[in-house]
């Protein structure tokens, strides 16, 4: 009985995407397989963000060789032993962050998760103790009254076997959008402040995000984490848009 459900079940699948074959989400080209979201030549343009000849605070393009931070981060102090993003903001990966902004697009978490720790690995990331998402405003929060940012982060707390926790939160709302990179710049950590206090004295802080522009936001939740004397504090962000 069960051989011939399995049989029914293969036969009707194939029927069905005989009649509505799938479709790659980004090219919109036929895939072969049902098991596939995307194409291989769309899977195999993906590629993960090479640091090498950017500014270490911002990851803008250096414009030499020699300097380790741009212009407008070496007159700035900062707290990140590192931070990085996975994947630059275009083709494929512009796609999966328009599935994840989308309606129920909380089933794309998890993919975009795993690739932000695949980066981690590549960059000899250590295994944080805790993970905290950048807070966010309310009017940013999507499904089940969580943000992108905190899925990501519990996303990745649960890969890495760590604890989460979302211990800030924005005094008031904020917004980057529209405003240039000296301006993003502005951005201070007095626009956030404790949720709850937790123990961060002598431990690995990982801080979480899904978009970067300028990385002011980043940079201003890791001033304030610093109130908390970490031993380490490094960030990863799904995308980077230069």
């Amino acid at each position: 009985m069960f051989s011939l459900l399995s049989l029914l079940k293969s036969f009707f699948t194939h029927i069905v995407d005989f009649i509505y074959p799938r479709i790659c989400n980004h090219c919109q080209s036929t895939i072969d397989t049902s098991h596939k979201i995307f194409c291989s030549a769309c899977l195999q343009s993906l590629s993960l963000v090479n640091k090498q000849g950017r500014c270490s605070r911002c990851l803008v393009y250096l414009e030499d060789d020699f300097s380790i931070y741009c212009e407008t981060c070496a007159l700035k102090p900062h707290y990140f032993t590192e931070l990085a993003a996975t994947f630059e903001y275009q083709g494929l990966a512009k796609t999966l962050w328009r599935e994840i902004q989308s309606p129920g697009g909380e089933e794309w978490i998890e993919t975009a998760a795993s690739f932000m720790v695949m980066q981690m690995i590549q960059l000899g990331y250590p295994i944080p103790d805790l993970v905290i998402p950048v807070p966010v405003n309310k009017k940013g929060l999507l499904f089940s009254k969580k943000s992108i940012k905190q899925l990501l982060a519990e996303k990745i707390a649960t890969n890495l076997g760590c604890k989460y926790v979302d211990p800030l939160y924005a005094v008031s709302y904020f917004s980057q959008k529209g405003k240039n990179r000296l301006e993003r710049m502005q951005l201070s950590s007095d626009m956030f402040t404790w949720r709850k206090r937790v123990s961060f004295c002598g431990k690995k802080i990982l801080i979480v995000d899904d978009m970067m522009v300028s990385a002011a936001t980043m940079h201003a939740v890791a001033d304030k984490v610093q109130e908390g004397l970490p031993m380490q504090i490094y960030g990863i962000s799904f995308c980077v848009q230069i």
